[in-house]
């Protein structure tokens, strides 16, 4: 809803065409602004459409104003917006005189509601499918359907559903609603709709668009209103022309699994990619939402729950964003974390390995000072060549304890289970065998690490 004091906003006030006093701006759109206004001598309140100003001059901001009033008024529908009056103002300015509604687009509705149950979509949607099938049988495409256009008022019978805003509406029969109305509907390389519940061959700009293009827009608007969410997610053309080339259309059954299954087919074939899969008309869609708009019927108060959107597949921009999650404080500090647990285990590896490596050395040099003289090698030399007189072996010196115990509390202390150390044999000899090693206690150094 616009401001009163918006820019370019008529004054409260203004005399439009000589009959009608503007009350206040209800909304602006990209081709013109819409006033509350009312009748100078009879009183009657309606709404006034108006060309902006700066696009007063274009040809076919014109042609498509006079297709919606024309359109409009040759449905002739309950349902469709009633255009009283085309006139243009004293400044030259084309007026559209509609009737003037009080409530609120479908889309708030929603955004206040919520994800809605069977019923309450086929309450709300129907009016609309009805509505499109006395268009389609007049030559008309809406082309623009979504909740913004679906309009809820309030009438003193009861709330009455609208289809709004025929502006961009195709008539594939010119001379039923006049010739003027018909034109090039779109630039090279532009196209006209709302992306999220536009066609595939609506985004690729099909001259050859008709009325099934409307059945994917109520496809769209249905999943929508089951499910809280669309039945494919985009933020861009480029994205929608990937999901249509690429993604596949989700049965709403993976979404409302209780549907019934006569409602969940129907609605499935709204949404055929392809135009030759979707429905040939709107028949089945009306049958469909009559027997559910009942609350009473079994079945109709599924739904109603707003779905999580699927995961997305990886593009470039999300593959992006994770390498920049890489990079996050809380990632860096949690691979910190990592590094030093891994540090400290290699640490302590290290520790007991050199702890166990020290003890194997003093028992092999153990070992080997045990040994008689005559078969001690000496580097160098043939002891059995040699003219020294055998030598006296040196008494046994006892490893000091705290060797062991320096080594191993160098390492952190890791509690095991109690192992013997590991000795280095002496290696096969022709020599005479070497008399047997004494006792630890005779050594005197235990032959176990601490922990």
């Amino acid at each position: 809803m616009a401001d009163e004091d918006a820019i370019g906003a008529l004054p409260e006030g203004t005399l439009v065409g000589g009959r009608f006093k503007t009350e206040r701006l209800i909304g602006r759109g990209g081709m013109g602004e819409v006033y509350a206004a009312r009748h100078a001598t009879t009183g009657k309140q309606v709404a006034l459409k108006l060309i902006h100003a700066t696009s007063g001059s274009s040809k076919e901001h014109v042609r498509r104003f006079l297709r919606e009033a024309r359109a409009a008024t040759a449905i002739e529908h309950p349902n469709v917006i009633q255009v009283f009056d085309v006139f243009e103002d004293e400044n030259g300015t084309p007026v559209m005189v509609m009737e003037l509604l009080k409530g609120e687009p479908f889309s708030a509705y929603r955004e206040r509601a919520g994800a809605l149950e069977l019923w309450q979509t086929a309450e709300v949607l129907l009016p609309v499918a009805r509505a499109l099938v006395a268009a389609h049988a007049k030559g008309i495409v809406h082309r623009d359907l979504k909740p913004d256009n679906v309009f809820l008022a309030e009438t003193p019978a009861g709330r009455l559903t609208k289809l709004l805003d025929f502006g961009i509406a195709k008539v594939l029969d010119p001379a039923r609603i006049g010739s003027e109305t018909q034109g090039q509907n779109t630039n090279t390389g532009s196209i006209l709709g709302t992306p999220d519940y536009m066609s595939f061959e609506q985004a690729m700009s099909d001259k050859q668009v008709d009325h099934r293009t409307d059945i994917w827009a109520m496809g769209v608007m249905i999943f929508e209103s089951l499910t809280g969410r669309r039945p494919m997610t985009y933020d861009s053309l480029g994205q929608m022309y990937a999901a249509f080339l690429q993604g596949t259309i989700p049965s709403i059954r993976e979404f409302v699994p209780d549907l019934p299954d006569d409602a969940a087919q129907v609605f499935d074939h709204c949404l055929g990619k392809q135009r030759e899969e979707r429905l040939g008309d709107l028949a089945p869609l009306i049958e469909i939402l009559v027997k559910y708009a009942d609350p009473n019927v079994p079945g109709a108060h599924v739904g109603g729950h707003v779905v999580a959107a699927p995961v997305a597949p990886r593009t470039t921009a999300s593959v992006a964003a994770l390498a920049r999650s890489v990079t996050h404080p809380s990632v860096r500090r949690r691979s910190r974390t990592a590094m030093t647990t891994i540090a400290l285990l290699v640490l302590v590896g290290l520790g007991l390995g050199a702890g166990v490596l020290a003890m194997s050395h003093r028992t092999a040099a153990r070992v080997a000072d045990s040994l008689p003289s005559t078969v001690k090698p000496t580097s160098g030399t043939d002891p059995a060549a040699s003219s020294t007189p055998p030598v006296a072996p040196p008494p046994v010196v006892s490893a000091p304890e705290t060797t062991a115990q320096q080594v191993a509390s160098a390492a952190p202390r890791v509690r095991r289970a109690p192992s013997s150390p590991t000795t280095t044999a002496p290696r096969p000899s022709s020599q005479p065998p070497a008399p047997p090693e004494p006792s630890a206690a005779k050594r005197g150094i235990s032959d176990k690490l601490p922990y």
